[in-house]
């Protein structure tokens, strides 16, 4: 077993987890709705914040002054249930924009900003019909919406990040497959794995790519880290 280099404890179940690209900033999502950035070498809390719903998917922008929090709320009846997708302003604390309205219902599992910070890519997770786990590419200056991946993860996306050459973005599935995409026209490039006969075969839920774009490490739900 890997010994851990520092500890760092919430208070809740924390559902949702990103390290900035230069590697100083965590920021962290709970199931009581707390946003919060960590400083990564110290481990000591530099802001929080509170969303209504579970803190589902984080992702923090490399200058860290824009941050993506989507929420859910997972209850059994419809009427209950909450759905909610924001970029917020890190050091304000409020909201830029919302992209519930372009995104309506949807569960987003995953965010990454690209390595330039011009482009933000998020996935719908969750536990969604056939082919409908699909990418979307966001301007987050904006909020709107500028293209989408095609075809959607079987089932749902369960993480995203870029590669570091900008120009390709990673994403995995509840397929068991990782899948590498094309940024300029959102083509599908290359398909990594084999799917292993639905989505509780030990689906893929973390993937990291290495910081000279070499290696490919993805991590699935039987407790093992795969490397490409």
């Amino acid at each position: 077993i890997q010994p851990s280099a520092k500890t760092i404890e919430g208070a809740e179940w924390i559902v949702g987890l990103n390290l900035s690209q230069d590697r100083s900033t965590l920021i962290a999502g709970d199931d009581a709705g707390n946003v919060v950035l960590y400083d990564r070498a110290a481990g000591t809390e530099k802001k929080r914040w509170q969303v209504t719903g579970w803190a589902y998917a984080v992702a923090i922008s490399p200058d860290h002054q824009q941050a993506l929090v989507s929420e859910r709320k997972p209850l059994v009846f419809d009427q209950d249930r909450h759905t909610g997708i924001n970029l917020w302003d890190v050091e304000k604390g409020g909201v830029q924009h919302d992209l519930g309205k372009e995104f309506k219902d949807m569960q987003i599992a995953a965010a990454a900003y690209s390595p330039d910070g011009k482009s933000l890519a998020i996935g719908r997770g969750g536990e969604v019909n056939g082919n409908e786990g699909k990418i979307f590419l966001v301007d987050p200056a904006t909020g709107k919406k500028v293209r989408e991946f095609t075809p959607g993860h079987q089932y749902g996306i369960t993480d995203l990040c870029f590669h570091p050459d900008g120009q390709h973005l990673l994403s995995s599935g509840r397929d068991t497959l990782v899948r590498v995409w094309n940024v300029a026209d959102g083509k599908l490039v290359k398909e990594i794995g084999k799917p292993r006969g639905g989505q509780f075969k030990d689906w893929i839920h973390a993937i990291s790519v290495s910081p000279d774009g070499k290696r490919l490490a993805a991590a699935d739900m039987a407790g093992l880290v795969h490397v490409w």
